[in-house]
């Protein structure tokens, strides 16, 4: 049924099957990501709106398009994909779903009213890919089809959730970089991607060690990962480890990608340019941290003009946004950043001319904590001080002064 004043084009089926859609042709195939994969389908029968929720770079389009995939033939009315990454006007959200859907809108009307009658009761699933720059409008647009549409299924791909009731959200993470048996997610994208270069790609186990080592630096991040395999045929595999010192001037060349997918840098710079200016400042000043650490941590360290008393909240917002992880344990929640985007923070701090305070912050806190720990160590809590010791000894950078600390300590 289309609604009055709404045509409706008839789209010829897919060459493939007789399904409706414009989903693109899955041209190199999935490595890993088969839990994901399984969650996503087994979510998108059930549920109204599943978002896929993950920094930059992490393969969340690529998650959605093969579930999609995988998903299309339980929807009648067919599969399809938006792509909202080029946008840049709000305004232009509902317009881009009507021509994807080809679906002819009047001017002047509310263009979400007019989808959600124009897809009545059709039985659609509908891909809104990359909408973390537009998130009021297309959760605005997503809330209307939601509540009128009740056969057409949304997934969307974002790097911060809609925010809106009955959201499933499902996270994406980076690539495992360690494996029980065999090689590891993150080791297989790699040798796959470097096969496609070279044709043939079947390292020893000293090459696998390599192979590994740069999985590790570079977090098991899938965009990291394939752009790291393109120049590996040029330089080779220690080469290329010893160049991911400056993994931003290495890894830039990505023919036929998104002008956010060219270049590890533009990823990143792509989620950075979207937080606030204080969630910048307060990433920034995170970057001193070479490990994960605590709330307290954070505020020592960055809770200084402007910026006092309001680092928790820019923390909050920074793990809304996939910028910083978190883990929450028995005893508090820990943060920690990806190294490549640590890295990313630490190259603004310094242009900031921030480095040197925020490093004496960071080590005073350390310093003074040590203190502490060292008493509580002594104490009647040692089994729960030493769990904390633990937790806060990968900060490398205070390994001498923590030593120097411990040692007046025994005198």
């Amino acid at each position: 049924m289309v609604a009055p004043g709404v045509d409706l084009v008839e789209l010829p089926l897919r060459s493939d099957r007789d399904i409706p859609g414009n989903l693109p042709d899955l041209r190199v195939g999935l490595v890993g990501r088969q839990a994901e994969l399984k969650r996503l389908v087994a979510a998108l029968s059930t549920e109204s709106l599943v978002t896929l929720v993950g920094v930059g770079g992490v393969g969340k389009t690529s998650v959605a398009l093969n579930a999609a995939h995988a998903a299309a033939a339980g929807f009648a009315d067919g599969a399809w994909l938006v792509e909202l990454g080029e946008l840049t006007s709000p305004d232009d959200v509902g317009s881009v779903v009507a021509a994807e859907l080809h679906l002819r809108l009047p001017s002047g009307a509310d263009v979400g009213q007019l989808i959600a009658a124009a897809l009545g009761r059709q039985h659609r699933l509908l891909v809104l890919d990359n909408c973390e720059h537009l998130i009021d409008a297309v959760a605005q647009l997503v809330e209307t089809i939601v509540a009128h549409c009740p056969n057409v299924v949304i997934l969307a791909t974002s790097r911060e959730l809609l925010g809106l009731d009955g959201e499933c959200a499902i996270a994406v993470g980076p690539l495992p970089i360690e494996a029980s048996t065999g090689r590891s997610e993150a080791a297989q994208l790699f040798c796959a991607r470097v096969e496609g270069h070279l044709g043939v790609f079947q390292p020893d186990a000293d090459q696998m060690a390599v192979v590994d080592e740069i999985c590790r630096r570079l977090d098991g991040l899938p965009l990291a990962i394939e752009l790291a395999a393109a120049p590996m045929p040029a330089f080779g595999l220690p080469q290329l480890l010893h160049r991911l010192n400056d993994r931003f001037g290495l890894l830039t060349r990505r023919r036929g990608a998104v002008d956010r997918h060219r270049s590890l840098r533009t990823t990143v710079a792509w989620s950075y340019d979207l937080l606030t200016a204080d969630e910048q400042l307060v990433f920034d000043r995170l970057s001193v941290f070479t490990g994960d650490f605590d709330i307290t941590a954070a505020d020592a360290a960055c809770g200084f003009e402007p910026l006092v008393g309001s680092v928790g909240e820019h923390v909050a917002a920074l793990v809304e946004r996939s910028m910083l992880n978190v883990e929450r344990g028995s005893i508090d929640s820990r943060y920690q950043m990806l190294e490549t985007v640590r890295q990313y923070g630490e190259e603004q701090l310094a242009q900031r001319g921030e480095t040197e305070v925020v490093v004496g912050r960071h080590l005073a806190h350390f310093v003074a904590w040590v203190e502490v720990a060292d008493a509580g160590i002594r104490g009647r809590d040692e089994r729960l001080w030493h769990h904390r010791f633990e937790a806060d000894w990968h900060e490398t950078i205070l390994l001498d002064a923590i030593d120097d600390v411990l040692a007046s300590a025994e005198k």
